[in-house]
């Protein structure tokens, strides 16, 4: 399922691709529409594909259960969730499990012209990131949660994040060394991470 277009709800879909390696991209996409929602449904039994694809601002992810996104083919850069310039993300009561690589990786378009701006207000709270598995299954592959570039020139800064009461297997999210302002880590599993606030 591919969207391109901004104010949208998807309420109770259950998208699976049968453990199929999809063609033409992710399970589900959202291709720069704005004001969107994915909300009460799940995603995934993929293989050698990421389940969900998502650039855009103010999506929302609420109650969803990203699965087994499975990794076959090596070499294959795949997760639950790739998430490419989305300011005002909100990923809120949802799960991840078995996913190869990573759960989410939050990431940035430094191919794109023009560059697009950095991005940030972003919002993690109650998620459930299982740890990511390896192409044999075996735990335990990459962060569940990896905060890669968000700016020209990389990493760029993390502005106005928020990252509450998840639970994180592999025992925190991983961010790359930048700049970090007006954010909080608290009320999670695992260690904050240097220069983050701890209080809700």
């Amino acid at each position: 399922m591919h969207s391109g277009s901004s104010n949208i709800s998807f309420d109770g879909l259950n998208l699976d691709a049968g453990g199929a390696k999809t063609t033409g991209g992710a399970v589900f996409e959202n291709g720069g529409g704005d004001y969107n929602s994915f909300r009460n449904g799940s995603i995934g039994n993929v293989t050698d594909e990421k389940a969900a694809l998502v650039d855009g601002d103010h999506f929302t992810f609420d109650n969803v259960r990203f699965h087994d996104a499975v990794l076959k083919t090596a070499g294959v850069h795949m997760e639950c969730l790739f998430a490419i310039v989305v300011p005002n993300m909100v990923v809120r009561n949802s799960s991840f499990s078995n996913c190869a690589v990573m759960d989410i990786l939050f990431t940035y378009g430094d191919w794109w012209s023009p560059l697009p701006p950095p991005y940030g207000n972003v919002t993690l709270e109650g998620n459930s990131f299982g740890a990511s598995r390896m192409d044999n299954g075996a735990c335990c592959h990459y962060y569940g949660v990896y905060v890669g570039n968000t700016a020209s020139p990389p990493p760029g800064p993390l502005s106005n994040w928020t990252v509450r009461n998840n639970w994180f297997e592999n025992d925190q999210a991983g961010f790359d060394n930048r700049p970090i302002t007006s954010s909080v880590f608290c009320g999670n599993t695992g260690t904050a991470p240097a220069a983050w606030k701890e209080a809700c």
